[in-house]
């Protein structure tokens, strides 16, 4: 693999990384410009992963290209393998081969990384919900195992067909759930910790969802979300979700208005 010769990063800026903090760096440069590395030509707009797993909104409505984005930036498709802070060069790997560019200022925003908790069989069996690719996968699963269910003879391997676990109460796991909520007219049953278990079938008029006593509000938050998302069904103790989050009913009620 031949290593080209230095190239000078546009405006004097590198900015390793195309994410949220890296394009919108580049793109407040402006006129100055600066020379992006990104393993994407598109910035992820993670907020919408949910719609896009639930097919509401197309893949494509969830990126923006980086060219468009920052029209001044210029763009390099690979990564980088090494950072020379005396010399103030970097390493970056690109189909056609290694490739060192100057830097004057340099700009890390690499993101994160999913963070798998210490639960037995997570990493096993749960699929990760980061990039467009996770959220397309879980789409396709999603179908999949819906298809599956419908020609399934067995009444029990139609119900585990119909079963999902969301395990985190957080904003990917709430959004993801209600969108699957919508889509599929699941019935939900919030636990007492941050495991959503979604279950088969339509819930009829008048169903009863348990709302226990939830030590974080997110989740009592949550179990709005899933009353909101199946109509008809009821709270059995009020009491217990105005004791850990006592603007529920308030909050419950402004959502609803809406």
């Amino acid at each position: 693999m031949a290593v080209s010769s230095t190239r000078e990063a546009h405006g004097g800026v590198l900015v390793v990384g195309g994410g949220f903090a890296g394009a919108y760096v580049a793109r407040e440069l402006r006129a100055r410009g600066a020379t992006i590395v990104s393993k994407e030509n598109f910035m992820l707009y993670t907020p919408l992963l949910p719609e896009a797993a639930s097919g509401t909104l197309e893949p494509r409505h969830c990126v923006v290209p980086l060219r468009e984005m920052c029209p001044h930036a210029e763009l390099i498709l690979g990564s980088v393998t090494g950072l020379d802070l005396q010399a103030h060069t970097a390493a970056v790997k690109t189909d056609e081969g290694v490739q060192t560019v100057a830097w004057r200022e340099l700009v890390v925003a690499l993101g994160a990384v999913p963070r798998t908790l210490p639960i037995p069989g997570l990493s096993e069996h749960a699929l990760s919900f980061k990039s467009l690719a996770d959220a397309i996968h879980l789409r396709n699963h999603v179908l999949h195992q819906l298809e599956a269910a419908d020609a399934a003879l067995d009444e029990e391997e139609r119900s585990r067909r119909l079963t999902f676990v969301f395990v985190g109460a957080g904003y990917a796991g709430v959004e993801a759930l209600a969108e699957l909520l919508t889509r599929a007219g699941a019935r939900a049953i919030a636990g007492e910790d941050q495991l959503i278990i979604v279950g088969p079938a339509r819930p009829p008029a008048g169903e009863v969802t348990s709302l226990p006593t939830f030590d974080d509000h997110r989740i009592a938050m949550a179990a709005a979300l899933l009353a909101l998302a199946a109509p008809g069904c009821l709270i059995e103790n009020p009491d217990c979700v105005a004791k850990s989050y006592p603007n529920f009913f308030r909050d419950l009620e402004s959502l609803v208005r809406r």
